[in-house]
């Protein structure tokens, strides 16, 4: 969603079937609370551009790749959980 920054950085979880942006910004906030609630990761979210954006930062320097491939793993599979289940 924008260039990294420092320890930052802005992403959005997103499906083909999505129908629209209000689709795609209610999607990512039900994925963010999921995230937050189940432990797993903690991130928060900004508005980029008039989008809802999951924001993630990085600053402990003992925060290793398979730490943030096991943080999106966990957002991908939320992500499809939430895309399966029936409106």
């Amino acid at each position: 969603m924008a260039p990294p920054s420092l320890s930052v950085v802005c992403f959005r979880y997103l499906d083909p079937l999505l129908a629209d942006e209000d689709a795609a910004a209610t999607l990512n906030r039900a994925l963010l609370e999921r995230l937050q609630l189940g432990g797993e990761a903690f991130m928060t979210s900004t508005e980029l551009r008039g989008r809802f954006v999951l924001r993630a930062c990085i600053v402990n320097y003992r925060s290793t790749r398979k730490d943030i491939d096991r943080m999106l793993e966990a957002i991908r599979a939320i992500g499809r959980e939430l895309v399966a289940k029936p409106a």
